[in-house]
């Protein structure tokens, strides 16, 4: 509600402390461009934005960081199982990956097949969703340059992503999650926490599904960690991780089956 000319920078101050840190950041970007357009147009000579502004402190996400067992994880995907959320959960809690890439993911983008008698489904991460539904990012457009990959997902979370999939894409359905448009975080958040609370379940987050999933990988089903590195998406440190780790997909899909033939942890135990 102010004129371009009379914005001062201890008034953009002000209210990029007003939010958060992600919030500030997005916004300062926003608004630089909206007045080098005016600029550009001669609307305005004023440039309050030419100077280095503090932002808010990064938030503490104490309970994102949360872990949670493989039994824990089981528990949840069954309060989820029919929803809407299932297939991002299982992606999420089966699979490693971040909130908006399982929210991002194609039915026709999942493929199952078989190794060494392991049902493994292998997904091709390439997008990720934005926080309401209808806002999805373009192809390519992740976190890093190596966060574009295919993630492996072996046991009884493979075949049911695939039934899933399947079900969807004979129903005319585009995504493998939501129930209609390309599907957003925030409902999905909501309907995830709707659905642990009516069974009765602990809280999680959605954020504690990939830190879950990473400390399972490595500690129940003892897969190296260059092979977990790469299946986050992440790339591994020094000189072989910059220029000489290349796994390839079907080098993932031996390495998680093998370790998942040793220990299925994801499947349900009758005691």
């Amino acid at each position: 509600d102010a004129q371009l000319d009379s914005v001062r920078p201890a008034q953009v101050q002000a209210w990029l402390l007003s939010l958060t840190r992600s919030q500030a950041m997005h916004s300062k970007t926003v608004l630089a461009r909206v007045f080098e357009r005016a600029r550009f147009n001669e609307a305005t000579a004023n440039d309050p934005l030419g100077v280095a502004f503090e932002l808010p402190p990064e938030a503490r996400r104490e309970s994102s960081m949360a872990s949670f067992d493989a039994d824990a994880l089981l528990a949840a995907w069954d309060a989820l199982r029919g929803t809407p959320t299932e297939a991002a959960y299982v992606l999420m809690a089966f699979g490693g990956l971040r909130v908006g890439e399982a929210l991002g993911v194609r039915c026709s983008e999942v493929t199952l097949g078989e190794c060494d008698g392991v049902p493994v489904a292998t997904v091709r991460v390439r997008r990720t969703a934005g926080d309401r539904d209808g806002h999805m990012g373009p192809d390519g457009a992740l976190k890093t340059r190596q966060s574009v990959r295919v993630a492996v997902i072996a046991g009884s979370p493979a075949e049911r992503l695939a039934e899933i999939a399947t079900g969807r894409l004979r129903n005319g359905m585009e995504w493998l999650s939501g129930d209609g448009p390309a599907p957003g975080k925030g409902r999905a958040r909501h309907a995830f926490g709707a659905a642990l609370r009516s069974s009765g379940l602990p809280r999680m987050s959605f954020q504690s599904l990939r830190p879950s999933w990473q400390t399972v990988a490595r500690h129940r089903l003892l897969l190296d960690q260059s092979v977990i590195e790469s299946l986050m998406g992440h790339a591994m440190p020094g000189v072989t991780g910059r220029h000489y780790e290349r796994p390839r997909p079907a080098q993932l899909v031996e390495a998680v089956a093998a370790a998942y033939a040793r220990t299925p942890v994801w499947e349900h135990r009758d005691d």
